[in-house]
């Protein structure tokens, strides 16, 4: 992995297109997943819902959270297939199984992140202790949920260090 000098950068991988072929191809879509799953951990931190900002929360407010999980979601799910269609990933890396547990738990924080904020979106305007309530459990979740996509960047980035070291 190349680190740039400016720390707003991503890292990235680079490789020649000389050695192209199916695996430097998933680890292209790999680099790009993972690339994706940043920019929208960063934005989902961003969101009114989990930074806490405002007294109420708007309906939008949680509709955007709700995309952006299930966007997520879509995005650890596929991949977890590319992963598994590399024959050496589990060979090269010995975290291959960690980042395969990581990217099924995010799928149920989204999961359960959705069904909070189904709970939580017909009261989220109102000024109750129900709503407080459930404002913290979501805020909780979205919480350990961006731990969860850190961790699946750190170990796809192990990863992804490992199999390009091997070729």
């Amino acid at each position: 992995m190349l680190t740039p000098d400016d720390p707003t950068k991503l890292p990235f991988h680079y490789f020649s297109a000389s050695s192209f072929d199916l695996e430097h191809y998933l680890v292209i879509e790999i680099s790009k997943a993972l690339e994706e799953i940043l920019a929208s951990r960063r934005r989902l931190l961003d969101t009114p819902l989990s930074t806490g900002e405002g007294e109420y929360i708007r309906p939008i407010e949680c509709d955007q959270v709700m995309d952006l999980t299930h966007h997520i979601r879509e995005i650890t799910t596929k991949l977890s297939r590319k992963l598994s269609s590399i024959d050496q990933a589990q060979e090269v890396s010995n975290n291959y199984y960690k980042l395969l547990m990581y990217l099924y738990s995010a799928s149920e924080k989204s999961r359960n992140i959705d069904r909070l904020i189904q709970q939580f979106r017909p009261i989220c305007m109102d000024s109750t202790s129900k709503q407080r309530t459930n404002f913290t459990k979501i805020q909780r979740e979205v919480t350990t949920f961006a731990r969860t996509c850190e961790k699946i960047e750190a170990e796809t980035e192990g990863i992804l260090d490992s199999i390009l070291l091997k070729t």
